[in-house]
């Protein structure tokens, strides 16, 4: 799920390249919309590739997708917001919406892995402790046998 979101990002980036959204654009707008953009989803595509190389337990990968979309839905409700009020509004919707989402992506991205790894390193922990406890009650065993 974190490769499509990122792989999602950079086909925005591409399509935003292509298909410029006003035709006044000059091509230093375009190539930065196109950066910002597809550097959220770069950022993010080459993280989810690269997860099954860290000490994330694949078991807690949701958790890294779900902060993405967090991010996302969380940057979404604030430009709703911005949008509803008098006099105000996004002046481009259609290059500030996937430059925003797409760094708050990133943002959630960088928290779930967080998570993640906060989830993994508790999990071998309990582990650990069920083993020092079998351990224990062997030698007790042992002990008094």
């Amino acid at each position: 799920m974190v490769v499509a979101i990122g792989a999602w990002y950079l086909l925005l980036a591409v399509a935003t390249a292509v298909v410029p959204t006003s035709h006044d654009a000059s091509l230093v707008a375009v190539l930065v919309v196109f950066a910002f953009i597809g550097g959220s989803g770069a950022v993010i595509f080459v993280g989810g590739y690269r997860l099954p190389r860290t000490d994330i337990d694949p078991l807690f990968y949701p958790v890294i997708s779900t902060w993405c979309l967090v991010g996302i839905g969380v940057m979404v409700a604030i430009l709703a917001l911005y949008h509803a009020q008098p006099d105000t509004g996004l002046s481009e919707p259609a290059r500030s919406l996937p430059i925003l989402t797409g760094f708050s992506a990133v943002a959630g991205f960088g928290v779930g892995l967080y998570a993640a790894r906060a989830k993994t390193h508790a999990r071998r922990l309990e582990r650990q402790n069920e083993l020092l406890e079998r351990t224990r009650a062997q030698l007790e065993e042992a002990k008094s046998g």
